[in-house]
């Protein structure tokens, strides 16, 4: 086998398993923002209806986070 032919071979295989493993990882970065985006609005959302269920209750919220190690 000679040099063009390796080329030819390996080359185009190569390039085109770097091509998908580039296009991949830029899609599954996409989805990772994506997800970090909804995780950071449940959390808004979670504290927003914790801080509602304790004024419903006529629970201190500073006791709260003492319980739960805040600040």
């Amino acid at each position: 086998m000679d040099l063009v032919e390796a080329v030819t071979k390996l080359g185009f295989p190569s390039a085109l398993a770097v091509f998908f493993v580039w296009w991949t990882t830029f899609q599954l970065s996409k989805r990772v923002d994506t997800l970090c985006e909804q995780i950071n609005q449940n959390t808004k959302a979670v504290i927003t209806l914790a801080t509602v269920f304790a004024k419903d209750r006529s629970i201190d919220l500073q006791e709260v986070k003492k319980f739960m190690g805040g600040d």
